[in-house]
């Protein structure tokens, strides 16, 4: 699958990649094959951002913790 922001490609978006776009006008999706994506927006919160697995955090340390926490079966509790 090919991202395409205005002017900036984004070709490298095999098997389930999280891409950060920058602020746009147009965003062309371009597939070879059936695809899905997953497109969500908001406003930037100013934070620094860990990836690791499906978790999001502000640190890697923090990655970790919920990765423990996962396999302890005490991520989260309702």
């Amino acid at each position: 699958m090919i991202l395409k922001l205005e002017k900036k490609e984004h070709e490298k978006t095999n098997d389930s990649n999280l891409i950060l776009l920058e602020k746009g006008n147009k965003l062309k999706v371009k597939a070879n094959k059936k695809s899905e994506f997953l497109f969500i927006a908001g406003k930037p919160i100013g934070e620094p951002i860990a990836r690791g697995g499906p978790f999001v955090m502000n640190t890697k340390a923090e990655i970790l913790e919920a990765i423990q926490d996962y396999n302890n079966g005490t991520f989260a509790k309702y």
